[in-house]
């Protein structure tokens, strides 16, 4: 059987430096030997209770989700691009 996904609107923000976005944080040095943070990493974001996502430049916040355990996701630039088209 195939399924087709429900369109939906999301919210998402692309983000290049810290103050882009009010949910991201600045990498501590807990995490400073991280191989996302020696690939340019630069900000965390809480996604879930226990959940870290690593942000790059360029990726896109998405703050709406089906996941309640997940408000928000990091998004790569590239994945978001061929997932999402602008609505308008």
């Amino acid at each position: 059987m195939y399924y087709i996904e429900i369109p939906k609107i999301i919210e998402a923000t692309q983000v290049f430096k810290l103050s882009d976005h009010k949910l991201i944080v600045p990498i501590t040095t807990k995490y400073e030997n991280f191989t996302p943070v020696k690939n340019g990493a630069f900000a965390l974001l809480q996604a879930g209770f226990y959940e870290i996502d690593f942000v790059m430049p360029g990726d896109y916040i998405i703050e709406e989700n089906y996941d309640e355990d997940y408000p928000c996701v990091v998004m790569r630039k590239k994945d978001f691009e061929i997932r999402y088209k602008e609505y308008e």
